[in-house]
């Protein structure tokens, strides 16, 4: 007798959103092991999407040899005219909200997987028996309930509602006199940015150029609007970190607490900051060093940050010995913005750019200058632009080969902005706090 043929099967049943969900869910959960199983239980022929299958096909065949899927190995081994769809499944998380909803969506395809085949084992089981004919039918019958009422018509009303309830924070937000964002430190940004948004955040420069000191401004910032940081310090110790913060909060020359002089009150004042920051929840991390640790411990501990610092891309190290720094950077941007949009919260990351991309500018009053950065110059470095909310360039005209001009004309660069404006806001280097401030802000003669 031949067998009874199971039909509706197909679990996904052509939702191109909620394919790319699931795919989503591979390159931010591959390690998870629910998500595997899920994963492995999904068929090919499923997806409806022509590229979707190719990336699914890549995707498995990357688990196969024990390496985590990530943008470029998937690149790789798909055809030039799939990348729109593969930058489409990337951006398929615009809320940890939806993130959650394609999680329960995955293991409900898991568990009716499950039970499908369940009944199909009891129904190849009864095909040589016909008296069994009608319990069969049965059985049939129930693969397609399963299979129907496994993928509900997608949930538009709950993502409207999802949409409706974000924008209403938002304005709750900006009505209490607060910001949409993290605080970012400077007047000038806040009023472009509106804070620091759920994205990835790039400051970008020159070795010397201030980004270190531009991170550290937002990392009190955002400590004193009550938010917790994690701060991925790769291009220094904790410590230095620790004594920028102390230097800009108290104006104690930065030079004093590098060169381990500074006397009891000033000690007692680093020590008070130290206490500060433990109570406030920053964490500094400086053991993640690879690709794949980077964004695996970062999302293990999304629940303990509100903001993620990284100083600084090119100091992270691949994943993988194959890989050249431009590969590793585009991977890093993209599962940092990956990253971002599936907890929630913003991500900051500091690019180094090579001072020969920059080259030198006009001379202003009689000396040469570094000429301005531009969106340009990061090319090289990999598609960070690309997957930014924002890039900011700090700017110092004047700063030589290792930033030790005290001049304090400086700028702040917006290069990119999705959401907004581009253009500058003028600050001033103070070179004694190695520290960027506002024109407005206050500070000694001395300090200059």
């Amino acid at each position: 007798m031949s067998s009874l043929p199971i039909t509706n099967e197909r679990l996904l049943m052509g939702d191109l959103a909620l394919e790319r969900g699931m795919l989503c869910l591979a390159f931010t959960h591959s390690d998870h092991p629910s998500v595997r199983e899920a994963l492995a239980s999904l068929r090919e022929r499923e997806f409806l999407g022509t590229a979707h299958r190719a990336i699914y096909r890549a995707i498995t065949e990357i688990l196969k040899t024990g390496e985590r899927p990530d943008l470029n190995l998937v690149r790789a081994r798909i055809e030039p005219q799939m990348l729109p769809a593969l930058v489409d499944v990337v951006n398929e998380f615009p809320r940890p909200d939806l993130a959650q909803t394609y999680a329960n969506e995955l293991r409900a395809l898991t568990g009716a997987r499950q039970a499908i085949r369940a009944c199909r084992r009891a129904a190849d089981s009864l095909n040589d028996d016909p008296t069994n004919l009608q319990h069969l039918q049965d059985l049939r019958d129930q693969i397609d309930k399963i299979s129907s009422s496994s993928t509900a018509e997608p949930t538009i009303d709950d993502l409207y509602e999802a949409d409706i309830r974000y924008g209403q924070e938002l304005r709750a937000r900006v009505k209490q006199g607060g910001l949409v964002g993290v605080p970012t430190g400077f007047q000038g940004l806040d009023a472009v940015f509106g804070g620091w948004q759920v994205g990835l955040h790039i400051i970008a420069g020159a070795r010397s150029m201030g980004k270190s000191s531009m991170a550290t401004t937002c990392l009190i910032a955002a400590t004193s609007a009550g938010k917790r940081v994690r701060f991925i310090s790769l291009d220094m110790m904790p410590f230095f970190v620790q004594i920028r913060v102390a230097s800009h909060i108290w104006r104690v020359p930065l030079v004093v607490y590098a060169t381990g002089r500074q006397d009891d009150e000033q000690q007692a004042l680093l020590e008070r900051t130290q206490a500060r920051l433990l109570a406030a929840g920053v964490y500094f991390d400086s053991r993640s060093r690879d690709v794949g640790s980077v964004i695996r411990n970062a999302l293990a501990s999304a629940s303990q940050w509100d903001l993620l610092i990284l100083d600084h891309l090119q100091a992270v190290r691949p994943s993988s010995k194959t890989r050249s720094v431009y590969e590793r950077v585009t991977a890093l941007a993209y599962g940092l913005k990956a990253l971002a949009l599936e907890t929630g919260k913003p991500v900051i990351a500091l690019c180094q750019v090579p001072k020969r991309a920059i080259g030198e500018g006009e001379k202003e009053d009689g000396e040469p200058t570094v000429r301005p950065p531009s969106l340009n110059d990061l090319k090289g470095s990999g598609d960070i632009a690309d997957a930014a909310l924002t890039v900011t360039f700090p700017y110092r005209p004047h700063a030589g080969a290792y930033g030790g001009s005290v001049d304090p004309k400086a700028r702040l660069i917006v290069g990119k902005n999705q959401n907004g404006p581009c253009g500058e806001i003028v600050v001033r280097w103070n070179a004694r706090l190695a520290k960027f401030e506002e024109l407005a802000e206050g500070g000694n003669e001395d300090d200059r």
